[in-house]
């Protein structure tokens, strides 16, 4: 018997209706992993590459029996059923994106995947959210909560939740 996995994804979109893609993307999520809780929708400015149109992002804890590979091998059959489109160019324009953020307490990485996310430290579009549904998740890498990589995060995007 499988144990169920604590899992948080961030998931964002900045191409067409992005609310509908979000919501598109928790439904399809949904389909085969319990969800436990979801945060607000959140509008941020495109990070590393500036000519785009603003981000909607939140972040979703997840429940699952599925291993890391196929949570990852789950989240890229989503985003391109979606209409995601392979680009060259890092931090593009995109329908949809799910980071797997952390799976459990896991430490991990190779060529497919780093866990925890390597860039959670640094991208307030990511821990302001989380902190809504989940503001003392220690992550064990950092050896801090959300609450506190927040506070020390050198991001001075603006980050706005929707209403």
């Amino acid at each position: 018997m499988k144990i169920d996995s604590c899992v948080y994804l961030s998931i964002g979109s900045n191409i067409n209706d992005r609310v509908l893609n979000l919501n598109l993307a928790v439904k399809y999520l949904s389909e085969k992993l319990k969800i436990l809780k979801v945060s607000s929708l959140y509008e941020s400015e495109p990070l590393y590459y500036k000519s785009q149109n603003m981000f909607l992002n939140m972040v979703v804890h997840i429940s699952t029996t599925f291993d890391i590979f196929d949570l990852l091998s789950f989240c890229k059959k989503i985003e391109i059923k979606m209409g995601r489109k392979k680009n060259k160019y890092k931090n593009r324009e995109r329908i949809i994106d799910i980071d797997i953020l952390t799976y459990n307490e896991l430490i991990y990485s190779d060529k497919q995947i780093s866990i925890p996310h390597p860039k959670i430290h640094e991208r307030k579009f990511v821990l302001i959210p989380w902190i809504e549904i989940s503001p003392n998740f220690f992550i064990v890498n950092y050896k801090k909560n959300v609450t506190s990589l927040l506070s020390c995060t050198k991001d001075k995007s603006k980050v706005i939740k929707l209403v």
